[in-house]
């Protein structure tokens, strides 16, 4: 009767035929203009952490993002966006590219940036996953986290409250996103409802990877 699309390649021929079909539809942190979505602040919330990390004295911050997506494309934005609203001149080597949920990818990425003549101080990952293979190559490298650089992750899963140090992050409701999700596209299903694009609101948790790099 309708079908809720996530975690695709929105791009894709068969998703791209499906929006243009008459059957009912929403997205999930992707917009078409034509369909429903509910999305995450990706913008706002990678921003929201730019603004942290300039708020703890870092001016040197580096952003992980991952593959082409529209998630990403706003988040690279919100990244842009935030260092502009605290006046830091962007530097393009701070800026990597890497996939999203990978340990391994965040353990090379951090080595990258780490090896730079004038490394970051901070560095702000694609997702809480992929902070974990960042964390861990910091301890290969004998650095500690926040005391040599400040980590800092994305979706606020349960476990970063549970690692050592705790992973500062942004909180997304993955479930609020889903229950959202469902209740608009039963509404289209069985009223036909409007087509909307609704945000569900993000939450900042300041934690332990980061601290105020005058802390001695």
């Amino acid at each position: 009767d309708g079908v809720c699309v996530v975690c695709a390649d929105f791009y894709a021929p068969e998703v791209v035929s499906l929006v243009a079909s008459d059957l009912p539809l929403v997205t999930i942190d992707h917009a078409f203009a034509n369909r429903s979505c509910v999305l995450s602040q990706n913008r706002e919330g990678l921003q929201a952490l730019v603004e942290y990390a300039v708020s703890l004295g870092h001016t040197r911050i580096a952003y992980v993002h991952g593959q082409k997506a529209s998630v990403t494309e706003n988040r690279v934005t919100g990244y842009f966006r935030g260092l502009e609203a605290c006046g830091i001149e962007p530097r393009p080597e701070y800026l990597v590219k890497a996939v999203y949920d990978s340990p391994e990818a965040g353990a090379t990425a951090l080595c990258e940036l780490l090896s730079l003549p004038e490394p970051p101080t901070c560095i702000l990952m694609p997702d809480d996953h992929t902070a974990l293979g960042a964390l861990d190559a910091a301890k290969q490298m004998g650095l500690r986290v926040p005391e040599d650089v400040s980590v800092l992750g994305f979706d606020g899963l349960p476990l970063t409250s549970f690692l050592v140090p705790q992973l500062s992050t942004v909180h997304q409701s993955a479930k609020l996103m889903a229950q959202r999700s469902v209740e608009i596209l039963i509404d289209n299903i069985e009223n036909g409802g409007k087509t909307c694009h609704e945000a569900v609101p993000f939450a900042l948790q300041q934690r332990e990877s980061t601290r105020r790099i005058d802390d001695e």
